[in-house]
């Protein structure tokens, strides 16, 4: 779980900002992004982390408008692992895949859910929307 975000590079962010995140235990993760398209796509990777057990992390974000109350998300992670932790990804990544997708579901968010208070249980955004490419973008 991420505790802190310290952004290190100066604004306005774009492609090669870079951010370090402080986790849960202490943990820390340097990451570069290596796609910054507010509003449509954004991506980014680990570069250093102070986790044995990982040896490479990337992420990317996809938001294509279905409707003007409407967006999809793509979310696409990749990771790898270091030693014997390694052998087993062919199996990690099956269950990730199952239980990103339960994690999508539950981000859905339509107008009328997106004013009401956030419930116990519920992972909606109450100001969740989606908006074209370069509206809103600064």
């Amino acid at each position: 779980m991420v505790r802190e975000v310290t952004w290190t590079s100066p604004k306005p962010f774009a492609k090669g900002t870079t951010r370090t995140l402080r986790l849960a235990g202490g943990s820390t993760l340097n990451e570069v992004f290596w796609a910054w398209e507010p509003n449509r796509r954004m991506g980014f990777s680990v570069t250093a982390a102070s986790i044995a057990w990982l040896s490479g992390l990337s992420e990317v974000y996809e938001i294509a408008p279905l409707s003007s109350e409407r967006c999809k998300l793509r979310w696409v992670g990749a990771a790898s692992f270091p030693g014997m932790l390694g052998k087993t990804e062919p199996v990690i990544g099956p269950i990730f895949r199952s239980t990103s997708g339960d994690c999508s579901r539950s981000l859905s968010v339509s107008p009328a859910s997106a004013r009401r208070p956030l419930e116990r249980g519920r992972h909606t955004q109450p100001n969740a929307q989606c908006t074209r490419p370069g509206v809103g973008s600064k």
